[in-house]
């Protein structure tokens, strides 16, 4: 029987300093990718637009929004998702199972996304 718990995992990258996370969509039981960076941030307030035309990510940036950190401040949070046109979302049964973006590609996703964005830091 499978579990009725959401999967969500958060960490701090020791490369970055930011905030990670991933976690499993409700609806379709596939994973998506995040980060959170400062409000301070070139990027912060970036819409998926202008996102998508500088970070490489899996399906490209499909969310920019605010949010809140732990500690009460403001960041914005770039992320992406698993659920393209190629891609296997099991929940719905869409897609090709062998092309199914489990938690380890997931991982290095956000690894990539943290990367690119302490890169535009201050740009």
């Amino acid at each position: 029987m499978r579990s009725k718990t959401m999967y969500k995992r958060e960490w701090v990258d020791s490369d970055t300093g930011y905030l990670c996370a991933i976690q499993r969509n409700k609806y379709g039981w596939h994973y998506c990718g995040y980060v959170a960076i400062p409000s301070t941030h070139s990027l912060a307030e970036a819409s998926t637009d202008q996102l998508c035309r500088t970070i490489d990510v899996h399906g490209g940036v499909t969310l920019a929004e605010s949010g809140i950190s732990t500690e009460g401040d403001p960041v914005w949070i770039v992320g992406f998702d698993c659920a393209h046109s190629c891609d296997y979302v099991p929940r719905l049964r869409l897609g090709c199972p062998k092309n199914f973006k489990d938690l380890d590609y997931v991982k290095q996703q956000v690894l990539k996304l943290a990367k690119q964005l302490k890169k535009r830091e201050h740009s």
